[in-house]
């Protein structure tokens, strides 16, 4: 779905190709940012993981919307048929360089994303504080992939992913040193803007990739959805691995680096 759905998101935004996909991609984080508000109370209702299936209907209502509107048959579409040796072979140098960079920041978004509720579990905070942190950054990658991407449509790409990279670890690791306080309020609004910016280029990058790839869309889109968040994805058990040794908050000092 990621790819094809990435690649038309672009298509059909016009001049404002970036913003467009940071809509999309908002679309998703702020249904992700509602699971973590929902997940623990879901949980609760049954004491167990047996609660998470209440959220199935909204899966259901997806696959209806699916079947309901032909998003395709709105948007122009291309009459080159892709070919991996003259569309992607020229290009791969800085495709590669490209997709390292969205690899390294999917890598600590997703370690923050997922090890930011159990530092709190370890410092004997509740599952409902978990899930509000993860909503919040979560919830400030939304808005800053839609900032970010409209930025990007007027001022160029490689600016915004510069300043965002180099921007979000100090912020990152303000967050991290607001936990300790005994009240999370600093903490929560920390980690909204280190969501915000840390997730700001990502749109922008998934959108330079398809500018790179003009006849390979879909292929663009799937570097930068669906290849950097799995490869991003191995970072969970090395950092849980940390964790188990050396504590949750020396692991996220890691990703900080």
């Amino acid at each position: 779905y990621h790819p094809r759905a990435g690649a038309l998101a672009v298509r059909v935004s016009g001049s404002h190709r970036a913003l467009g996909m940071g809509v999309f991609s908002a679309g998703g984080a702020a249904g992700y940012a509602l699971g973590f508000l929902t997940a623990p109370y879901l949980h609760n209702l049954t004491g167990d993981l047996r609660g998470l299936a209440y959220a199935a209907p909204v899966g259901v209502i997806g696959a209806g919307l699916l079947l309901l509107v032909n998003a395709e048959g709105r948007a122009p579409q291309s009459s080159v048929e892709f070919s991996f040796r003259k569309h992607f072979l020229p290009y791969w140098r800085s495709v590669s360089a490209l997709f390292g960079v969205m690899v390294l920041r999917s890598a600590a978004v997703s370690g923050f994303t997922l090890f930011i509720p159990l530092m709190l579990d370890a410092q004997g905070r509740s599952l409902v504080k978990g899930g509000q942190a993860g909503f919040f950054f979560v919830a400030g990658g939304a808005l800053g992939g839609m900032i970010g991407g409209h930025i990007s449509d007027r001022l160029g790409r490689r600016g915004i992913t510069i300043v965002t990279l180099l921007l979000s670890p100090p912020i990152l690791y303000c967050a991290m040193a607001a936990a300790g306080l005994p009240s999370l309020a600093l903490f929560y609004a920390l980690l909204f803007v280190a969501g915000l910016v840390a997730r700001a280029a990502e749109p922008v990058n998934i959108t330079h990739t398809q500018e790179l790839l003009p006849q390979g869309a879909s292929l663009a889109a799937s570097l930068g959805m669906g290849g950097a968040w799995g490869f991003a994805g191995l970072i969970g058990p090395l950092m849980g691995k940390l964790s188990d040794h050396y504590g949750v908050a020396h692991a996220l000092g890691w990703v900080v680096v």
